[in-house]
């Protein structure tokens, strides 16, 4: 690809002038995206610019998509973060033998939160994001992973950007077990994409470089849900089954998947894909079996760790925000969108 093809503003590559191409990456997590949201509020607080001026890319699944899509149609993250507070407990109102009713059907319907989505998304398409944006899905249909995409590399993904942002925050987040399937592009059935990218900073890897960009000019940051890793016994191991592993195995996926990518990319000296000064994870460790998916009890917990966490990382987070302002618009954007 001829990096001076098209500017990075309005076309599919780079520009000449631009040498670093920045990724937000959100991960997954269920109630626990609310730590992501205060960390990313407190950032966008600091520095008083909108995140969505301050990266090319953001890469959001399930709970972090839903993060995403809100971060490029003009939200602040705050806005994002009131959502999991006035809505949280209606969309997990909690019930001690939840995860027997997962057995046969969806532990939740999606009616709340269908509900908080609409009321926040409206009727607003991809084709209004002001960033360019990767969201992790799967279609069940076909069991095959699914990434819905602003319309940012020319006649790829020629339809996403019709795709309300209410349907794709569904499809995204639809976790087996917690929520029915979602049905979106043309009336496909649609599940959490976290069971194969909760942490989707590979997925924007991988998008900057079919833009064209080499692996030393990505910069990501990545911000997690909480981490904790789930441990049995290994003679329990060998005899558990439904009942132990039923309430556990989706956070099991997602947490594993996520310290996969996380420890690729950090590897040293230098790193499996990015240099280490290009790679900055802001996440928590979380007591395990503390935090649960669906757990809306913790908000006010995980609004704590998220401004810990946010303390702590400020000074590098604030680096990976400084510079020119990114400015994208979708060719379908429709004229309002500035």
């Amino acid at each position: 690809m001829d990096p001076s093809a098209s500017s990075a503003a309005q076309g599919s590559g780079p520009a000449e002038s631009e040498t670093t191409f920045r990724v937000l990456s959100i991960d997954g997590g269920g109630i626990r995206g609310v730590f992501a949201a205060k960390a990313l509020a407190d950032l966008e607080e600091a520095t008083g610019r909108a995140l969505r001026r301050c990266v090319d890319l953001i890469c959001g699944t399930s709970t972090g998509g839903i993060i995403a899509l809100g971060l490029a149609l003009g939200k602040r993250a705050s806005d994002i973060l009131d959502l999991y507070r006035e809505h949280g407990e209606a969309i997990f109102p909690g019930n001690r033998k939840g995860w027997l009713r997962g057995i046969w059907r969806p532990r939740y319907d999606n009616a709340a939160l269908r509900e908080a989505l609409r009321s926040t998304f409206r009727d607003r398409s991809l084709a209004e994001a002001q960033s360019r944006l990767c969201i992790p899905s799967i279609d069940i249909q076909t069991g095959r992973p699914r990434v819905f995409k602003t319309d940012h590399r020319g006649d790829d993904f020629q339809n996403d950007w019709k795709l309300t942002a209410l349907e794709v925050s569904l499809a995204t987040s639809a976790a087996p077990i917690f929520f029915p399937a979602a049905i979106a592009d043309s009336d496909r059935a649609m599940i959490d994409g976290g069971l194969w990218a909760n942490n989707p900073a590979l997925v924007g890897i991988g998008e900057a470089t079919l833009l064209g960009y080499k692996l030393n000019q990505i910069e990501i940051l990545s911000v997690g849900t909480g981490s904790t890793r789930f441990t049995m016994d290994g003679a329990d191991a060998q005899r558990a089954g439904l009942r132990r592993w039923a309430p556990k195995i989706v956070d099991v996926i997602f947490q594993v998947q996520s310290q996969f990518v996380h420890n690729l990319l950090r590897q040293r000296p230098t790193g499996s894909y990015l240099p280490l000064r290009r790679y900055l994870r802001v996440d928590c460790e979380l007591a395990q079996n503390a935090y649960r998916l669906d757990d809306a009890s913790k908000i006010s917990s995980l609004t704590g760790l998220g401004h810990a966490a946010a303390v702590e990382n400020l000074t590098a987070m604030k680096t990976f925000c400084e510079g020119q302002e990114r400015v994208w618009k979708s060719p379908h954007a429709p004229e309002s969108v500035a």
